[in-house]
This record gives C-alpha cells, sequence and structure tokens, in this order.
C-alpha cells in the first residue's frame, strides 16, 4: 500500500473508499512518473490500451475510440429527454472509452440502450473509477497546450 493510499484510508475509513483512494494514488503515481520524466504526452500517444482494476476484482480495458465519438453523444443526447448536454458528455464520453471487461470485448457505445447496458455492467463505483481514470489518462487541454496550440496554428 502506497504512502498517499494510507493518508487517505485514514481519512476515509471505509473499504469502498479505500479502493478508490488505492487507485487514485495508483494513478496519481503513474502520471506522476511521467510527468517527471517529461514523457507523459509521448507515452499516451504510444500506449495502446490501459488496464483499469475496478472495485469488485474485475479489470476494465481503455482505449482510445476509434473516430470521432462527437456525432454519437450527439445521437444519444437526442435520446434524452430532459437530460442536461453537459451531463450527458460527462456520464457517456469515459464509457465510450470501455472496450473490455475482464478480457471480454464491449462493443463500440452507438446509442443509448448500449450507454445503459455499459454502465450497469460497470455498477456506480465502476463508473467512478472509469470517470476518474478518463480524466487522467485523457486529461483536457491545458492552457500550455491552448498557446502552444494557437501559436502553431
Amino acid at each position: 500500500m502506497s504512502e498517499r493510499t494510507r493518508e487517505l484510508k485514514d481519512i476515509s475509513g471505509d473499504e469502498k473508499s479505500l479502493e478508490a483512494a488505492r487507485i487514485h494514488a495508483q494513478l496519481q503515481e503513474q502520471v506522476r512518473g511521467l510527468h517527471e520524466a517529461g514523457m507523459l504526452a509521448q507515452v499516451m500517444r504510444q500506449q495502446d490500451s490501459y488496464e483499469i482494476d475496478l472495485q469488485d476484482g474485475r479489470t476494465a480495458t481503455m482505449r482510445m475510440p476509434a473516430g470521432s465519438m462527437m456525432r454519437t453523444i450527439a445521437i444519444i443526447a437526442g435520446e434524452m429527454d430532459k437530460a442536461s448536454p453537459l451531463l450527458t458528455v460527462s456520464w457517456l464520453k469515459p464509457l465510450m472509452y470501455v472496450s473490455a471487461i475482464d478480457g471480454k470485448p464491449i462493443p463500440a457505445i452507438r446509442n443509448m440502450t448500449e450507454a445503459q447496458r455499459v454502465s450497469d455492467m460497470l455498477g456506480d463505483r465502476g463508473c467512478d473509477i472509469i470517470a476518474y481514470a478518463w480524466q487522467k489518462l485523457w486529461p483536457p487541454l491545458t492552457d500550455e497546450d491552448e498557446k502552444s496550440i494557437i501559436k502553431n496554428f
């Protein structure tokens, strides 16, 4: 158990929070090591997929979906009656990166039914872990990234 996980256990106290803390600490250590080596962007481009340990002992494989997700997200958002578009994207986009659970392939999400199926397979805690991993492995652009893009554009 890493020092960071022990600290989080002391704060959280319960087993579910401990599992989330362990995953959080594991991802932070991996990302911190890559940042320190100045290799995060390079490694992320080279690595095809990531194995994420779920709280119930299963493993989810995450990888960048082929093609643009925006059309699929727009179609699914249109299927939802009163859901906020921001909520739809924040819930749906990480699920679209799940390509397998325990080695069993997950077909690409194309509609709300398929998104709900993957969500149900993961469970609430699994969805939380996938969303967290997605944010860490495919972070949004930083101010420095945006400056570089504008400068090079």
